[in-house]
């Protein structure tokens, strides 16, 4: 968390399979996103996702995140080097999203 530059970096991992699919990642950043951008008054949310994660990438663009670039490489798991997708998610982005879904305070 950086409050001086209103911004943080987030990170969620879901990691049992049997629970993916039944709203938590949802619920969890629901609050998260309030919490953030309500309550600590942040302006930027910033995640990295592995490129190949298809599921989260979906996930996040369905919440507003933008695609702002890729660390090529950026991720090394298995002996395997995968790129690393950089999202951001600002406030006014965030608030318009929740208007469209029908979810503003």
């Amino acid at each position: 968390m950086f409050p001086a530059w209103r911004t943080t970096d987030l990170s969620i991992i879901i990691g049992e399979k049997s629970v993916w699919g039944k709203g938590y990642g949802n619920e969890a950043m629901k609050l998260l996103l309030d919490y953030v951008f309500g309550y600590l008054n942040y302006h930027r949310i910033a995640i990295g996702v592995v490129g190949t994660n298809e599921r989260a990438l979906r996930f996040y663009e369905r919440i507003g995140f933008k695609q702002e670039g890729i660390q090529r490489d950026g991720y090394y798991y298995a002996h395997e080097y995968q790129d690393f997708v950089m999202m951001s998610l600002l406030e006014d982005e965030y608030q318009e999203t929740r208007k469209r879904t029908g979810k503003s305070k």
